[in-house]
């Protein structure tokens, strides 16, 4: 169906999208000089 694949597109969350808030925390955490912790 040519609309169900529209809506399917339209909702796809791109890898630029997804990895942009984790570098941006990885940069403000190396100016700060701090380590990126997860589940601490």
């Amino acid at each position: 169906d040519d609309e169900a694949s529209t809506q399917e597109r339209a909702e796809t969350v791109r890898l630029r999208q997804r990895v942009t808030p984790l570098i941006d925390m990885l940069k403000r955490s190396a100016a700060e000089g701090a380590d990126v912790v997860w589940g601490a």
